[in-house]
């Protein structure tokens, strides 16, 4: 009977020892949750900049093409008027 008992006791220390490691381990997921929830948002924002920038940039494409079309003409103009 004694044995029996000491081999409980182990036992009942070693689920105590678990349900400690059980909790840090889901406090550590918590704050990895948390983390994660963090960067997703600045990825998205960063994601959102970085589109609205490329936006911008098709624009400036766009209006240097007109200023060198505009550039072209206005040489031949002096060209022809000469």
């Amino acid at each position: 009977m004694k044995v029996l008992r000491i081999k409980f006791d182990k036992e009942h220390e070693k689920v105590k020892y678990l349900d400690e490691k059980l909790a840090t381990m889901k406090k550590h997921n918590d704050q990895i949750d948390a983390n994660n929830a963090a960067l997703n948002k600045t990825n998205i924002l960063l994601i959102e900049k970085m589109t609205k920038m490329d936006e911008q940039m098709d624009e400036v494409v766009a209006h240097a093409w007109i200023v060198r079309i505009n550039a072209q003409n206005i040489g031949g103009d002096i060209i022809y008027y000469r």
